[in-house]
């Protein structure tokens, strides 16, 4: 449903594209990414990491907590991270190499790394690092060039999905040059472990007292930050739907790195990678693993 010939044919608005699948108006949108509702927060969405610190001290002080010192050991999870919105529909008038999702994948002619593609392998997305490198979100994270998500979902019992990952180093934007797919927009938030991970069940365990204080700063935290379950996330900790996908906790000697959190079709897809590969800038060696798999 990826491929260019497919999306460019779609029309009509996005509920009615959900509606002749679901027929129930659910949130995920087939043809595109989950896109976040515009929650009506009463704090509204921060546009830098200072304004996002600044929500989160309101929502340290306006919870009364038993144990004030778990304020700190909240503070030590947040996790700097990115939300990736996307255009409702498809468009004709992307700009070579930025950000985006679906359509044709912009490879740059020079790329000296080759790829071998299944016909049955798409473009998830593209994300173009040079875009997001103010944010300074991880120092191992290049500075430049594009990394492409390839994704095949099996849509049977047997949960064989394929998702390969390809980094071009050189690869940008092209001012003069056009390509397809929904545009991408980025936005900075905190993220913080899921009460189905293990970083959130410590934290739990060694503040028992604030066990219910606990789920809701995390209501709180994704309501100000403005991100849900279905939404699409750059190196955040993970929001599962069936258990931890990945150890995420910084001093696990299996920890991974998490690079990209997607709902499609099936409830969610987690994406990371070892810190040595990252290092290495071995993006062919991810980790991956969804609801059910």
């Amino acid at each position: 449903l990826l491929k260019e010939k497919k999306l460019s044919q779609l029309v009509g608005s996005r509920q009615e594209r959900q509606m002749k699948i679901y027929g129930n108006g659910l949130d995920i949108d087939l043809f595109g990414p989950a896109i976040s509702h515009n929650y009506s927060s009463s704090y509204g969405y921060p546009k830098s990491f200072d304004e996002a610190s600044i929500l989160i001290e309101k929502i340290l002080e306006k919870i009364n907590w038993k144990n004030s010192a778990i304020k700190n050991a909240i503070r030590t999870k947040l996790r700097s991270s990115l939300i990736i919105t996307f255009s409702d529909y498809f468009s004709e008038s992307v700009k070579f190499g930025a950000t985006k999702w679906g359509g044709t994948a912009d490879l740059p002619t020079n790329n000296s790394i080759q790829i071998e593609i299944d016909d049955n392998l798409n473009l998830l997305c593209q994300i173009n690092l040079e875009q997001i490198n103010t944010f300074d979100l991880h120092p191992l994270l290049p500075k430049k060039g594009i990394l492409y998500f390839f994704f095949q979902e099996d849509t049977s019992f047997a949960y064989q999905s394929i998702l390969k990952v390809h980094y071009a180093p050189d690869a940008s934007i092209i001012q003069y040059k056009v390509t397809n797919g929904y545009f991408g927009r980025f936005r900075p938030v905190f993220t913080f472990p899921n009460n189905m991970t293990k970083n959130y069940n410590e934290l739990e365990e060694q503040f028992k007292e604030d066990g219910e204080n606990l789920q809701l700063f995390t209501k709180e935290l994704h309501q100000a930050m403005g991100y849900f379950w279905y939404s699409t996330l750059l190196l955040a900790e993970p929001i599962p739907m069936q258990g931890p996908p990945f150890e995420t906790s910084p001093n696990h000697p299996e920890r991974v790195v998490p690079i990209l959190d997607f709902a499609y079709r099936e409830p969610k897809y987690h994406v990371g990678i070892f810190p040595t590969d990252l290092e290495n800038l071995e993006f062919d060696k991810i980790v991956f693993t969804g609801a059910g798999s």
